[in-house]
């Protein structure tokens, strides 16, 4: 028997537990009868005490006559296993009844009753080992009994359990065979518990297929991305090879070769950190430390600047000062995060667009214009927003944007959040100019609403560091 069976160990415990069952029963009886049996001799020794006392003070017989006292000793009383003992005033054996009759040292091993005449005693005993005889008859039947109980039992709990087994077998036997990519399990039982757990399997197939897709969709998409930079990288060294040129010419050429290079150091760094983030939970050994949310966006804004007034982007900022701007959580987390979703909004804004960026009660809130219509609204929320925060996938309409990317922003920092258990979103909005809103809840509405939460109170800083009440104009032409 393999005890690595469950259906081995289910019935080896059935029949342990119905053995321990059996013996606890047994011995419980045994011990049953064998008082019965001693009450049912006391009663007897009695009985037979009082007959004999009767007989004796009828004058049917005298302790001085003891061979007549032994006549009184009938069939039914030798049948019972009785014996009668007379001893004289001395304490001597005077006359007995059978050739049994216990000695001195088997005199405890005896169950006696005595009846005195005048200085003759007279005792009627029992021997225990009768007693103990019609016990061990008993107890060998019970033990034949269990023998054959437990026998039956192994053999019922075995088919039973097999019976129940049965479908998980036969389960076991149609996902072996079953291809991967459409492998729908189907329930060999009407069992709760069994439909219960094809529906399990069945739901973890649909997510590992979905799984392997999404992994399928990311090399090819990586492999592209990356394949971009290093054909353009090989393609302007071969152009600086093709023929001696003038030295602006090389320069020009190895500024753009140090483009792509550039760029490839860029995506293979994100590719890095969002595998990083996604095959690991929230890094409790990173620091966890006080942080200026508002010092972290004005630190993304600033290289920017230049950009924004070129394509007179507006930006309006609405950010607490002092604690009402701080979190505790990873700084360089929190800076990446932060970055990425100021690079997407500048890098999706068309020209002459606007961008907001609002922190209040410890949420995060970014918004650009985008440079879509009704109807390329209807499609990108359609095709699900949530699905840019995969690698390198783009909505059609948000290839509009002058300023390129390796499509791993969000999803960089939806791992982000994902590990620090952060919330994020994103949102179309509608309006005089149609947006597209990214929001970042770093804490719970109970901590935000805690004393010092509120981040609205306190005036508002610009881009420059200037306090006001209202959000501040920048980069317009």
């Amino acid at each position: 028997m393999n005890l690595r069976s469950m259906r081995a160990r289910v019935t080896a415990g059935f029949v342990a537990a119905f053995a321990v069952l059996l013996i606890v029963t047994g011995t419980t009886l045994l011990l049953v009868a064998y008082y019965a049996e001693v009450g049912r001799v006391r009663t007897l020794l009695n009985a037979t005490a009082h007959e004999v006392s009767a007989e004796v003070e009828s004058g049917a017989a005298t302790a001085r006559e003891p061979q007549k006292m032994l006549a009184l000793e009938n069939t039914e009383f030798r049948e019972e296993g009785l014996v009668m003992l007379i001893y004289d005033e001395t304490g001597h054996l005077v006359g007995h009844s059978s050739m049994n009759a216990p000695t001195s040292e088997e005199q405890l091993d005896w169950l006696t009753i005595s009846i005195h005449d005048g200085k003759r005693r007279i005792e009627i005993a029992y021997p225990r080992w009768n007693a103990r005889r019609e016990l061990n008859r008993l107890g060998m039947s019970l033990l034949a009994g269990a023998f054959i109980v437990l026998l039956a039992s192994a053999i019922g709990a075995w088919a039973l359990v097999g019976r129940v087994l049965s479908p998980i077998d036969r389960l076991a036997e149609t996902a072996r065979t079953a291809p991967v990519e459409t492998a729908q399990l189907q329930a060999p039982s009407e069992d709760v518990e069994v439909e219960r757990l094809v529906g399990t399997l069945n739901g973890f197939i649909a997510r590992l297929r979905e799984s392997n897709r999404a992994k399928e969709r990311f090399y090819a998409a990586a492999s592209h991305e990356l394949r971009t930079p290093l054909q353009g990288l090989a393609g302007f060294l071969e152009i600086g090879l093709a023929r001696p040129r003038e030295r602006d010419e090389l320069v020009e050429i190895l500024r753009e070769a140090q483009d792509q290079s550039q760029r490839l150091v860029k995506l293979t760094s994100d590719l890095l950190a969002l595998n990083q983030l996604e095959n690991s939970t929230i890094n409790h050994s990173t620091e966890q430390t006080e942080i200026d949310v508002a010092d972290v966006v004005e630190r993304a804004l600033r290289p920017l600047e230049a950009a924004r007034e070129a394509r007179h982007v507006v930006l309006n900022l609405e950010l607490p000062s002092g604690s009402e701007a701080e979190i505790t959580a990873p700084w360089s987390h929190v800076e990446m995060l932060v970055r990425n979703l100021i690079e997407n909004a500048h890098k999706y804004a068309p020209d002459g667009g606007h961008i907001e960026v609002e922190w209040a009660r410890g949420t995060l809130r970014v918004w650009n214009t985008v440079g879509w219509n009704a109807t390329d609204r209807e499609r990108a929320e359609a095709k699900g927003l949530n699905r840019l925060f995969e690698a390198f996938y783009r909505l059609d309409a948000s290839r509009e944007g002058q300023v390129t990317g390796n499509g791993l922003g969000l999803a960089i920092c939806h791992a982000i959040c994902e590990s620090n258990g952060w919330v994020i979103e994103l949102r179309a909005t509608h309006g005089k100019e149609a947006g597209m809103e990214a929001r970042v809840e770093f804490v719970s509405e109970h901590e935000a609403a805690l004393p010092g939460g509120e981040g609205n109170d306190a005036g508002e800083i610009d881009y420059f560091g200037k306090s006001g009440r209202g959000g501040s104009e920048m980069g317009r032409a």
